[in-house]
């Protein structure tokens, strides 16, 4: 009988251990588009080499280095240099913004 359960803990301990493990290189998204993808295809079209601008919503700075834009696809946080951090700083929420992405870097942004 000692053996049994001595068997048992040690098969639940080495469960426990696989579905924990296992569970570290799981990702929930939430439903939203991977970073490693960067811009939306329908927002990255163009010409290889080539950026064109897009267009949103202004919706707010996060911190010193990250705005949001409503994007077609929803909200879309990006990354920002200091410089386009303090030109946004004016901006009040809910103006439209064009602006060139890099995958989630904005490179340049100015009101429409």
């Amino acid at each position: 009988m000692r053996k049994i359960t001595k068997t048992l803990t040690w098969c639940t301990a080495m469960l426990i251990l696989a579905l924990t493990l296992s569970a570290c290189g799981a990702r929930d998204t939430g439903g939203q588009e991977s970073p490693s993808t960067g811009a939306p295809a329908s927002e990255s079209a163009g010409q290889a080499g080539e950026t064109e601008f897009l267009s949103g919503m202004f919706n707010g700075l996060a911190d010193g280095h990250t705005i949001e834009i409503e994007t077609e696809n929803g909200p879309q946080a990006f990354q920002i240099s200091e410089e386009l951090f303090k030109k946004a700083e004016t901006w009040e929420p809910g103006v439209k913004v064009k602006y060139k992405a890099e995958g989630l870097t904005i490179t340049e942004i100015d009101l429409e």
